[in-house]
């Protein structure tokens, strides 16, 4: 009877120990100080990492996120913001087809875009996307100057700036049917579209 206790006892702790582990492997990778760019960074992360962004401009474009993290910028008065420039080469960052929440914080995006693309500085397909804290000024693109929902994502804004954003369709952002996108304490300022949608 005590050798029965002691295996189920056994179990439970392992149980509990392989759940630990799997929280204890979740890492922080550090850029630049580790990796010198974020494109790095993402190569190197596994799923529920967190990847800290130091500021600074980084000139960074088609980027597509692996795996569930979060990517979190680290402003500073003596860095200043973390600014994600594309420099007009294209989109930022995709997040396509992952099963779990990618959190993207304290960053800001400039001159993202080009044609033909959804999404001129993020697109999330099929995933579920946080948006916090971000700032998304002077990208333009085809369809959701700054961000594209397609194929279910769920995509969540909470306190961000889109400012000065432009599309064909959806100034800021664009969401085709099916996909759910809930905004809430955000700022939409002098975004525009030549066909509809000037901020959504």
């Amino acid at each position: 009877m005590k050798h029965s206790s002691y295996v189920r006892c056994s179990g439970v702790c392992m149980a509990f120990a392989f759940v630990l582990g799997g929280a204890i492997r979740a890492e922080v990778l550090e850029v630049p100080s580790e990796y010198p760019t974020l494109g790095f960074a993402l190569g190197a992360a596994s799923a529920g990492d967190t990847i800290s962004v130091a500021g600074g401009r980084y000139l960074e474009h088609d980027l597509v996120i692996p795996v569930p993290v979060a990517i979190i910028g680290r402003p500073s008065s003596g860095q200043g913001e973390v600014i994600i420039d594309a420099d007009h080469q294209g989109r930022v960052l995709s997040v396509l087809g992952l099963s779990g929440t990618t959190t993207i914080q304290f960053i800001k995006f400039i001159n993202s875009g080009g044609w033909p693309q959804y999404g001129g500085t993020v697109l999330c397909r099929g995933s579920v996307l946080e948006l916090r804290d971000c700032v998304f000024a002077d990208n333009w693109n085809g369809f959701g100057g700054a961000l594209a929902c397609h194929e279910g994502a769920e995509v969540t804004v909470d306190r961000c700036l889109f400012a000065d954003n432009g599309a064909i369709a959806g100034g800021a952002i664009a969401c085709e049917s099916g996909t759910n996108l809930h905004v809430s304490e955000s700022v939409f300022h002098d975004n525009a579209a030549s066909w509809y949608g000037g901020s959504i």
